[in-house]
């Protein structure tokens, strides 16, 4: 009888030091460290960044954005305190929005333990349930791994970024985005670091003023709140391990001030079509005081095999289709080359194309990425202003 109760005596005991090392295990995770990082997985819907969260108690998939500070989501804040009211753009209207604080964000198993803002019931046209912002993840070292696709959250900087090439980035004012300087021909630029942009650049609205006349390429029309939007070549851009050449951009022409409440006539953008050719550190630790100042990188995509998108190329895209957005009836037209073949044959910003050689344009969804594939295709189906279908012959 003795020996059968000092067996269930060393049984129990033994549970019990396994339970509290899985305990222990799950703290580690939770809190973050150099061995035990908060693993938040995600996916590329289109060119997006989509993580899985619950706020509030509320599940959702939402953008990770990194050109704001706030996030801006769609849930029920019913006790959530409001910490101030501020003004944005919505639908290109000024409107009045309650800032609401939230110290707890759940990834799965994970509980983010820092103090963030964020506005609900903003509706920027997201196909998700809303954006986080950089504040989610204040007071940590943050590794964005496309890789992996996967975002790690440590308490100290990871060793396999120890001997990483890095650059310094630039935080002007506590709702401001992160700043790297790139060279453009020469001159030294800010531009914000902005996952929620799929584009791979956006250079400054004053750079135009700095081209050459005959690398002026035209005007782009659009149906965003953009006020001259131009494409035009640059001579050259040195930007994180490389030097581009011979390349044609766009400038950052919005007309109502951003998320970020920066001006952009200096300042330019960087999206997730460049950054995902790395693996990235932030040191987020002091984000909210203006203290973080690094930005360290891997490459994992050899530079000759980069695509770019509509953003950053080599020719100019024809016919002339400039940025496509995914809509309910197909893709919308969001940009276009005034006086090109397709603006000569009727196509404007706000139609949404719907069939390509006369299939169905969702068939095409990864062929569309590439903005070398409208080159080869011969004919094109849009709704009109008036919702009719118009097929136009692009050869």
């Amino acid at each position: 009888m003795s020996s059968t109760k000092g067996v269930f005596v060393k049984v129990h005991a033994v549970c019990c030091i396994v339970f509290l090392l899985s305990c222990a295990a799950n703290a580690r995770t939770n809190l973050g460290g150099d061995d035990y990082p908060i693993v938040i997985p995600f996916s590329f819907v289109g060119d997006h960044m989509v993580v899985e969260a619950t706020i509030n108690g509320q599940t959702g998939r939402y953008i990770f954005d990194s050109g704001t500070m706030l996030s801006w989501v769609r849930i029920d804040t019913a006790g959530l305190p409001v910490s101030s009211v501020s003004s944005t753009m919505i639908g290109g209207i000024s409107q009045r929005v309650n800032v609401y604080s939230v110290d707890n964000i759940q990834f799965g198993d994970a509980n983010v333990r820092a103090h963030s803002e964020l506005i609900s019931g903003s509706d920027f046209g997201q196909r998700q349930d809303g954006l986080l912002g950089m504040g989610v993840f204040e007071g940590f070292w943050v590794e964005m791994s496309f890789s992996e696709n996967r975002i790690l959250l440590h308490r100290e900087k990871p060793s396999r970024f120890a001997n990483a090439s890095h650059e310094p980035l630039v935080m002007q004012n506590e709702l401001s985005t992160l700043y790297l300087t790139i060279d453009i021909n020469g001159r030294e630029v800010l531009m914000g670091l902005d996952t929620g942009l799929q584009s791979a650049f956006f250079f400054p609205n004053d750079l135009p003023n700095y081209i050459a006349p005959g690398d002026m390429v035209g005007r782009v029309l659009s149906n965003w709140e953009m006020g001259d939007h131009y494409l035009f070549r640059v001579d050259s851009v040195t930007a994180l391990d490389r030097t581009y050449n011979g390349r044609l951009g766009f400038n950052n022409s919005y007309v109502a001030p951003r998320r970020n409440w920066e001006s952009h006539i200096d300042k330019g953008l960087i999206g997730v079509r460049f950054l995902r050719n790395y693996d990235l550190l932030f040191d987020y630790r002091e984000i909210l005081h203006g203290r973080t100042t690094r930005m360290y990188y891997i490459p994992i995509v050899p530079p000759n095999e980069r695509e770019y998108g509509f953003s950053f190329i080599t020719e100019v895209p024809e016919p002339g289709i400039i940025n496509i957005f995914p809509s309910a009836k197909g893709f919308e037209v969001t940009g276009i080359l005034e006086g090109s073949l397709a603006y000569t044959l009727g196509l404007r910003p706000g139609n949404e194309m719907t069939m390509i050689d006369g299939e169905p344009i969702f068939n095409f969804m990864e062929e569309l990425r590439d903005h070398r594939f409208l080159r080869t295709i011969t004919t094109i189906t849009f709704l009109d202003g008036y919702g009719d279908e118009v097929t136009v012959n692009l050869r």
